[in-house]
């Protein structure tokens, strides 16, 4: 199984916060579990650290990506824009899209981590929280 990690999972994760769900959470915590992670999510991350003024955790959980084996960061192909659910905001039609994206390429099945309610409405993915 691979997953996708929405922004908000990614920094309550990095944060040990409470709203993380538990079944995000033991995915999360997981050597083994295939995580996939936007581009988006990292732009994301990027400028929310630097609104925050959170750098300097910001730059050592960046490490931490770049460095963990079971992370593969996903970049959105032009070949992918077929996959972009106008209904969606433009953050969370890009996590979709690459979710979608990657399960047509590889035909892997993909859930996305996230607590995002437009994204579990939609009905493109499977979500885990």
């Amino acid at each position: 199984m691979h997953y996708i990690v929405d922004t908000h999972a990614l920094i309550w994760y990095f944060d040990d916060d409470a709203k993380l769900g538990a079944a995000a959470r033991q995915v999360l915590d997981d050597p083994a579990a295939s995580l996939l992670i936007p581009v988006i999510v990292l732009v994301e991350l990027i400028y929310a650290g630097r609104k925050k003024g959170a750098s300097t955790n910001l730059q050592r959980h960046l490490m931490e990506l770049r460095l963990a084996r079971n992370i593969t960061v996903l970049p959105l192909e032009e070949a992918d824009l077929v996959h972009v659910d106008l209904s969606l905001n433009i953050h969370d039609a890009i996590i979709v899209a690459c979710a979608l994206a990657y399960s047509a390429r590889t035909g892997e099945t993909v859930q996305v981590i996230t607590k995002d309610d437009h994204i579990a409405a939609c009905g493109l993915v499977d979500c885990v929280w």
